[in-house]
Protein backbone atom coordinates (compact mmCIF):
# COMPACT_ATOMS: atom_id res chain seq x y z
CA UNK A 1 0.00 0.00 0.00
CA UNK A 2 1.26 3.60 -0.65
CA UNK A 3 1.81 5.45 2.42
CA UNK A 4 0.39 9.60 2.80
CA UNK A 5 -0.81 12.30 0.49
CA UNK A 6 1.07 15.81 0.07
CA UNK A 7 -0.76 17.83 2.52
CA UNK A 8 -1.15 20.13 -0.20
CA UNK A 9 -3.06 17.86 -2.30
CA UNK A 10 -5.71 16.45 0.33
CA UNK A 11 -8.05 19.83 0.52
CA UNK A 12 -7.86 19.14 -4.24
CA UNK A 13 -8.99 15.59 -3.45
CA UNK A 14 -11.59 16.08 -0.87
CA UNK A 15 -12.82 19.12 -3.22
CA UNK A 16 -13.36 16.83 -6.35
CA UNK A 17 -15.02 13.94 -4.39
CA UNK A 18 -17.54 16.68 -3.10
CA UNK A 19 -18.33 17.71 -6.71
CA UNK A 20 -19.70 14.25 -7.16
CA UNK A 21 -18.64 14.70 -11.04
CA UNK A 22 -19.67 11.97 -13.14
CA UNK A 23 -17.10 9.43 -14.21
CA UNK A 24 -15.21 10.33 -17.51
CA UNK A 25 -16.74 7.22 -18.59
CA UNK A 26 -20.04 8.73 -18.46
CA UNK A 27 -18.95 11.84 -20.12
CA UNK A 28 -18.66 13.35 -23.67
CA UNK A 29 -15.03 14.13 -25.31
CA UNK A 30 -16.72 18.11 -25.29
CA UNK A 31 -16.83 17.44 -21.35
CA UNK A 32 -14.08 15.49 -21.01
CA UNK A 33 -11.96 18.58 -22.99
CA UNK A 34 -13.77 21.20 -21.04
CA UNK A 35 -12.91 19.85 -17.49
CA UNK A 36 -9.18 19.91 -18.89
CA UNK A 37 -9.17 23.56 -20.01
CA UNK A 38 -10.59 24.13 -16.50
CA UNK A 39 -8.03 22.72 -14.71
CA UNK A 40 -5.25 24.79 -16.82
CA UNK A 41 -6.76 27.75 -15.69
CA UNK A 42 -7.50 26.85 -12.59
CA UNK A 43 -3.63 25.57 -12.18
CA UNK A 44 -2.38 29.06 -13.28
CA UNK A 45 0.06 31.20 -15.68
CA UNK A 46 3.59 29.63 -15.70
CA UNK A 47 7.11 31.50 -15.44
CA UNK A 48 7.80 34.29 -17.68
CA UNK A 49 9.97 33.24 -21.04
CA UNK A 50 12.31 35.26 -22.93
CA UNK A 51 10.36 34.72 -26.71
CA UNK A 52 7.52 32.08 -26.92
CA UNK A 53 5.99 31.98 -30.24
CA UNK A 54 3.43 29.97 -32.80
CA UNK A 55 4.91 27.74 -35.23
CA UNK A 56 4.32 25.06 -37.78
CA UNK A 57 5.95 21.54 -38.06
CA UNK A 58 5.49 19.60 -41.07
CA UNK A 59 4.24 16.50 -41.10
CA UNK A 60 3.63 13.38 -43.52
CA UNK A 61 -0.08 14.85 -43.63
CA UNK A 62 0.53 18.27 -43.72
CA UNK A 63 1.75 20.30 -40.55
CA UNK A 64 0.66 20.61 -37.38
CA UNK A 65 0.74 23.36 -34.82
CA UNK A 66 3.69 23.74 -32.17
CA UNK A 67 4.92 26.54 -29.54
CA UNK A 68 8.73 27.23 -29.08
CA UNK A 69 9.98 28.37 -25.77
CA UNK A 70 13.18 29.77 -25.58
CA UNK A 71 14.26 30.91 -21.31
CA UNK A 72 16.53 33.59 -20.41
CA UNK A 73 20.26 32.87 -21.24
CA UNK A 74 21.27 30.35 -23.48
CA UNK A 75 19.43 26.72 -23.55
CA UNK A 76 21.76 23.77 -23.51
CA UNK A 77 18.84 21.50 -24.45
CA UNK A 78 16.17 21.09 -27.04
CA UNK A 79 13.20 19.29 -25.96
CA UNK A 80 10.47 17.88 -27.90
CA UNK A 81 7.53 17.84 -25.61
CA UNK A 82 4.36 15.74 -25.73
CA UNK A 83 1.39 16.81 -23.56
CA UNK A 84 -0.58 14.50 -21.81
CA UNK A 85 -4.26 14.24 -22.08
CA UNK A 86 -5.35 10.96 -22.83
CA UNK A 87 -4.73 10.83 -26.39
CA UNK A 88 -8.29 12.88 -26.51
CA UNK A 89 -8.00 16.16 -24.15
CA UNK A 90 -4.80 18.68 -23.76
CA UNK A 91 -3.30 20.65 -25.76
CA UNK A 92 -0.60 22.90 -26.37
CA UNK A 93 -2.82 25.73 -24.76
CA UNK A 94 -3.50 24.19 -21.59
CA UNK A 95 0.07 22.94 -21.62
CA UNK A 96 1.36 26.42 -21.54
CA UNK A 97 2.18 26.53 -17.98
CA UNK A 98 4.03 23.31 -17.88
CA UNK A 99 6.42 23.98 -20.69
CA UNK A 100 6.93 27.41 -19.73
CA UNK A 101 8.19 25.53 -16.39
CA UNK A 102 10.27 22.93 -18.30
CA UNK A 103 12.18 25.48 -20.20
CA UNK A 104 13.11 27.82 -17.56
CA UNK A 105 13.56 25.01 -14.77
CA UNK A 106 15.34 22.65 -17.65
CA UNK A 107 17.12 25.74 -19.04
CA UNK A 108 16.29 24.38 -22.64
CA UNK A 109 14.25 25.81 -26.03
CA UNK A 110 10.90 23.66 -25.71
CA UNK A 111 8.67 22.70 -29.16
CA UNK A 112 4.98 22.06 -27.62
CA UNK A 113 3.59 19.72 -30.37
CA UNK A 114 -0.07 19.84 -31.38
CA UNK A 115 -0.28 16.09 -32.40
CA UNK A 116 -3.39 15.13 -33.87
CA UNK A 117 -6.05 13.51 -30.99
CA UNK A 118 -8.45 11.28 -30.73
CA UNK A 119 -11.06 10.29 -31.60
CA UNK A 120 -11.31 12.53 -34.37
CA UNK A 121 -8.06 11.04 -35.73
CA UNK A 122 -7.39 7.43 -33.61
CA UNK A 123 -4.15 5.76 -33.85
CA UNK A 124 -1.30 6.09 -35.41
CA UNK A 125 -2.35 9.31 -36.10
CA UNK A 126 -1.19 11.52 -33.04
CA UNK A 127 1.97 8.97 -33.12
CA UNK A 128 3.18 9.88 -36.64
CA UNK A 129 2.82 13.41 -35.75
CA UNK A 130 5.17 13.12 -33.13
CA UNK A 131 7.60 11.12 -35.19
CA UNK A 132 7.62 13.84 -37.79
CA UNK A 133 8.17 16.67 -35.23
CA UNK A 134 11.26 14.87 -33.90
CA UNK A 135 12.47 14.26 -37.25
CA UNK A 136 12.00 17.64 -38.01
CA UNK A 137 13.62 18.99 -34.46
CA UNK A 138 16.46 17.04 -35.16
CA UNK A 139 17.04 19.02 -38.53
CA UNK A 140 16.04 22.30 -37.24
CA UNK A 141 18.05 22.19 -33.81
CA UNK A 142 21.05 25.14 -34.57
CA UNK A 143 18.15 27.36 -36.20
CA UNK A 144 15.94 27.13 -32.89
CA UNK A 145 18.94 26.91 -30.34
CA UNK A 146 21.41 28.65 -31.68
CA UNK A 147 23.65 25.96 -32.32
CA UNK A 148 24.11 22.18 -31.78
CA UNK A 149 22.50 21.06 -28.64
CA UNK A 150 21.36 17.79 -27.62
CA UNK A 151 17.62 17.07 -28.25
CA UNK A 152 15.53 15.42 -25.68
CA UNK A 153 12.14 13.58 -26.29
CA UNK A 154 9.82 14.79 -23.45
CA UNK A 155 6.06 13.54 -22.59
CA UNK A 156 3.84 13.02 -20.03
CA UNK A 157 1.26 10.25 -19.26
CA UNK A 158 -0.42 9.74 -23.00
CA UNK A 159 2.37 12.15 -24.33
CA UNK A 160 4.56 10.00 -22.51
CA UNK A 161 3.66 7.42 -24.36
CA UNK A 162 3.88 8.82 -27.82
CA UNK A 163 7.28 10.16 -26.65
CA UNK A 164 8.48 6.31 -25.72
CA UNK A 165 6.37 4.58 -28.98
CA UNK A 166 8.03 7.29 -31.46
CA UNK A 167 11.47 6.46 -30.49
CA UNK A 168 10.62 2.82 -31.23
CA UNK A 169 9.13 3.77 -34.53
CA UNK A 170 12.81 5.78 -35.02
CA UNK A 171 14.48 2.81 -34.12
CA UNK A 172 12.72 0.24 -36.31
CA UNK A 173 13.15 3.04 -39.52
CA UNK A 174 17.27 2.76 -38.43
CA UNK A 175 17.18 6.20 -36.99
CA UNK A 176 18.32 7.44 -33.92
CA UNK A 177 18.17 11.73 -33.60
CA UNK A 178 17.17 11.77 -29.95
CA UNK A 179 19.58 11.76 -27.26
CA UNK A 180 17.61 11.56 -24.26
CA UNK A 181 14.25 10.81 -23.64
CA UNK A 182 12.38 11.62 -20.56
CA UNK A 183 8.89 9.59 -19.76
CA UNK A 184 6.82 11.25 -16.95
CA UNK A 185 4.57 9.06 -15.30
CA UNK A 186 4.02 7.24 -19.21
CA UNK A 187 1.54 4.77 -20.46
CA UNK A 188 3.21 1.79 -21.62
CA UNK A 189 0.41 -0.56 -21.69
CA UNK A 190 -2.62 -0.70 -22.72
CA UNK A 191 -5.31 -1.44 -20.07
CA UNK A 192 -5.50 -2.38 -16.27
CA UNK A 193 -2.69 -4.92 -15.82
CA UNK A 194 -1.13 -3.66 -12.68
CA UNK A 195 -1.58 -3.51 -9.07
CA UNK A 196 -1.67 0.18 -8.70
CA UNK A 197 -4.37 0.49 -11.40
CA UNK A 198 -6.58 -1.73 -9.13
CA UNK A 199 -5.38 0.39 -5.82
CA UNK A 200 -5.57 3.57 -7.51
CA UNK A 201 -9.17 2.46 -9.76
CA UNK A 202 -11.07 5.43 -7.69
CA UNK A 203 -8.65 7.82 -7.53
CA UNK A 204 -7.31 10.18 -5.62
CA UNK A 205 -7.36 13.20 -8.31
CA UNK A 206 -6.99 10.85 -11.22
CA UNK A 207 -8.28 7.23 -11.01
CA UNK A 208 -7.64 4.13 -13.23
CA UNK A 209 -11.48 3.92 -13.98
CA UNK A 210 -10.57 7.22 -16.79
CA UNK A 211 -7.67 5.61 -18.12
CA UNK A 212 -9.97 2.95 -19.93
CA UNK A 213 -12.16 5.29 -21.49
CA UNK A 214 -9.17 7.22 -23.22
CA UNK A 215 -7.55 4.03 -24.38
CA UNK A 216 -10.95 3.01 -26.04
CA UNK A 217 -11.27 6.29 -27.80
CA UNK A 218 -7.29 6.58 -28.86
CA UNK A 219 -7.13 3.14 -30.45
CA UNK A 220 -9.55 1.98 -32.91
CA UNK A 221 -11.54 -1.28 -32.11
CA UNK A 222 -10.11 -4.31 -33.33
CA UNK A 223 -6.39 -2.97 -33.22
CA UNK A 224 -3.94 -5.29 -31.61
CA UNK A 225 -3.00 -3.56 -28.27
CA UNK A 226 -0.26 -5.55 -27.55
CA UNK A 227 1.85 -3.71 -30.23
CA UNK A 228 4.77 -1.88 -29.36
CA UNK A 229 3.20 0.98 -30.79
CA UNK A 230 0.34 1.14 -28.47
CA UNK A 231 2.26 -0.96 -25.43
CA UNK A 232 5.69 0.15 -25.39
CA UNK A 233 6.16 -2.08 -22.70
CA UNK A 234 5.04 -5.03 -24.94
CA UNK A 235 8.42 -4.32 -27.15
CA UNK A 236 11.00 -7.35 -27.71
CA UNK A 237 13.82 -5.21 -28.26
CA UNK A 238 14.05 -2.25 -26.24
CA UNK A 239 18.26 -2.18 -27.12
CA UNK A 240 19.66 0.86 -28.52
CA UNK A 241 16.76 3.32 -27.35
CA UNK A 242 18.18 6.79 -25.94
CA UNK A 243 19.09 6.99 -22.66
CA UNK A 244 16.02 7.45 -20.46
CA UNK A 245 14.82 9.24 -17.34
CA UNK A 246 11.23 7.89 -15.77
CA UNK A 247 9.76 9.89 -13.25
CA UNK A 248 6.86 8.04 -11.70
CA UNK A 249 4.17 9.22 -8.99
CA UNK A 250 3.34 7.01 -5.66
CA UNK A 251 -0.42 7.67 -6.13
CA UNK A 252 -0.74 6.74 -9.14
CA UNK A 253 -2.42 4.28 -11.40
CA UNK A 254 -0.04 4.31 -14.10
CA UNK A 255 3.00 4.13 -11.75
CA UNK A 256 3.63 0.49 -12.41
CA UNK A 257 3.22 0.30 -15.81
CA UNK A 258 5.81 3.12 -15.63
CA UNK A 259 8.39 1.97 -13.64
CA UNK A 260 8.16 -2.00 -15.19
CA UNK A 261 9.19 0.09 -18.05
CA UNK A 262 12.27 1.62 -16.88
CA UNK A 263 13.22 -1.63 -15.71
CA UNK A 264 12.61 -2.98 -19.44
CA UNK A 265 15.10 -0.54 -20.63
CA UNK A 266 17.63 -1.22 -18.05
CA UNK A 267 17.06 -5.05 -19.00
CA UNK A 268 18.15 -3.97 -22.56
CA UNK A 269 20.86 -1.87 -21.50
CA UNK A 270 19.63 1.27 -22.16
CA UNK A 271 20.89 3.45 -19.57
CA UNK A 272 17.92 4.57 -16.89
CA UNK A 273 17.64 7.00 -13.95
CA UNK A 274 14.52 6.12 -12.53
CA UNK A 275 12.19 8.02 -9.66
CA UNK A 276 9.35 7.81 -7.43
CA UNK A 277 7.84 10.73 -6.50
CA UNK A 278 6.41 10.05 -2.85
CA UNK A 279 3.08 11.71 -1.93
CA UNK A 280 1.78 12.89 -5.33
CA UNK A 281 -0.74 12.03 -7.88
CA UNK A 282 -0.36 11.49 -11.69
CA UNK A 283 -1.05 14.95 -13.50
CA UNK A 284 2.27 16.21 -10.62
CA UNK A 285 4.00 17.97 -13.11
CA UNK A 286 0.44 20.09 -14.46
CA UNK A 287 0.02 21.31 -10.72
CA UNK A 288 2.17 24.30 -10.52
CA UNK A 289 -1.03 26.10 -9.02
CA UNK A 290 -1.28 23.97 -6.05
CA UNK A 291 2.77 24.07 -4.82
CA UNK A 292 6.10 24.80 -5.76
CA UNK A 293 7.21 21.40 -5.79
CA UNK A 294 6.95 20.40 -9.87
CA UNK A 295 9.72 22.93 -10.28
CA UNK A 296 12.11 21.72 -8.04
CA UNK A 297 11.15 17.96 -9.62
CA UNK A 298 11.76 19.58 -13.10
CA UNK A 299 14.98 20.76 -12.08
CA UNK A 300 16.61 17.38 -10.63
CA UNK A 301 14.75 16.19 -13.86
CA UNK A 302 17.27 18.18 -15.79
CA UNK A 303 20.06 16.94 -13.40
CA UNK A 304 19.61 13.23 -14.53
CA UNK A 305 19.75 14.27 -18.13
CA UNK A 306 23.07 15.55 -17.39
CA UNK A 307 24.07 12.63 -16.26
CA UNK A 308 22.62 10.28 -18.71
CA UNK A 309 24.66 12.56 -21.50
CA UNK A 310 28.24 12.57 -19.57
CA UNK A 311 27.75 16.43 -18.65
Amino acid sequence: MSGTLHPALIPLAETMASLDLPPISEQSVEQVRAGADSWAQMMGPGPECARVEDIEIPVRHGTVSARYYLPEGEPDLLVVYFHGGGWVSGSVESYDAVTRMVAVEARAAVVSVEYRRAPEAQFPAGLEDCVDALRWAAKEVERLAGRKIPLVAMGDSAGGNLATAALLELKRLGENPVAAQVLLYPATDYGPNTASYQEFWEGPIFGGNCVEWFWRNYVPEGTDTTHSRISPLRATDLAGLPPAVVVTMEFDPLRDEGEAYAEALKAAGVPVIARRIPGVTHGFFAMLGIFDDPKPAMRQVRSDVDVLLGR
